[in-house]
């Protein structure tokens, strides 16, 4: 049997108050119900809502394809750029260790899709 041959659902809350971060990974195989999931949220983004796949650097996306989900609106400059910025920042370089240190096989990875929903604190200061 192949590494995550049903949906795998994970969950993590980081930081303290404010600078509390939240998140629930979905990771299932292409072609089985987290494709179309992935594929029907990055296509129907709402007001404050918008996903993207997920970059190691600028035109570079991660592997597995990682679609970043945020779940608080973006709520002023600090609030965007502590969700677009260092969440993405920190999504992009906690998948690319997973693969690294094979807890997601590198040679299932490109066969896989992840599906993060972010929540940032909206009250964020650092």
């Amino acid at each position: 049997m192949s590494f995550a041959s049903t949906t795998l659902i994970g969950e993590a809350f980081v930081g303290d108050g404010v600078n509390a971060a939240h998140t629930n990974i979905v990771l299932g195989r292409k072609g089985g119900p987290v494709e179309t999931a992935w594929a029907t949220a990055l296509a129907t983004p709402s007001a404050g809502h918008v996903p993207f796949m997920t970059v190691v650097r600028p035109s570079v996306p991660v592997k597995p394809l990682t679609l970043f989900v945020n779940k608080a609106a973006a709520d002023g400059e600090l609030h965007e750029r502590a969700t677009w910025g260092s969440a993405q920042a920190g999504l992009a370089q906690g998948v690319t260790d997973a693969v690294l240190d094979g807890t997601i096989p590198a040679d299932e990875a490109d066969d896989l899709l992840i599906i993060a929903a972010i929540w940032v604190n909206p009250g964020v200061d650092d």
